[in-house]
């Protein structure tokens, strides 16, 4: 490893330390026993991995020149959060997206309901859960190895439907059992199964119901 290599590596270890930080210290008020569960070993190891799988990902873009020069300099996220690096990694991406692949996306989803407040959306293909889930955590929405767990949750027999929460900016997955009629789980946009939903969306469920 070269001079410049190690310098980068470095950058990047710091860079995943400060989305760590920023990711316990923004826990939502409404789950306190989440930060416990971020801090726990195996869970922080987990999460450093998809750091790394993003900033892989960065990398990828960057050697391709998909990046302007200014988009290019990793020291731009130091001060920056792991969602917000997020976002604009699926703006980037999207930059080679085909017209026929988000046509295909946008067609594999359901709307349930809609207003000022919240977007509830029936997802019916992992097209769809890599488009309208991109930004968040969820193993059913990540591109590179998300057809398999897709296919686990639908082999499960459950419906699965996202709750994009206009108010606080803020996706939430909710997975519904339709054999019993009841809720499987509910998944913030970093995976963590909360097991309800804010106090301002749970009125929201009965459209799913």
């Amino acid at each position: 490893m070269n001079f410049k290599e190690f310098l980068t590596e470095s950058v990047w270890d710091d860079i995943k330390e400060r989305w760590f930080k920023f990711d316990v210290d923004n826990v939502p008020s409404f789950s306190p026993d989440i930060r416990n569960r971020m801090l726990d070993p195996k869970a922080k190891t987990l999460r450093y991995a998809n750091y790394q799988r993003d900033l892989d990902r960065y990398k990828e873009l960057k050697d391709k020149r998909m990046l302007t020069p200014e988009e290019a300099d990793i020291s731009n996220w130091m001060n920056k959060s792991h969602k917000e690096f997020v976002e604009f990694m699926i703006q980037a991406s999207e930059r080679r997206s085909t017209k026929s692949e988000v046509r295909k996306a946008k067609e594999g989803k359901k709307l349930i309901f809609e207003d000022d407040n919240v977007l509830i959306l029936e997802i019916l293909t992992w097209e769809a859960s890599c488009f309208y889930g991109r930004g968040t955590e969820w193993c059913i929405s990540a591109k590179d190895d998300s057809a398999h767990a897709w296919t686990q949750y639908k082999n499960k027999i459950v419906d699965v439907f996202f709750i994009f929460d206009r108010v606080d900016n803020d996706k939430y997955a909710v997975l519904w059992d339709p054999v019993e009629r009841e809720i499987n789980s509910i998944w913030d946009s970093v995976d963590y199964n909360i097991g309800e939903l804010p106090e301002h969306l749970r009125p929201y469920l009965k459209y799913i119901k």
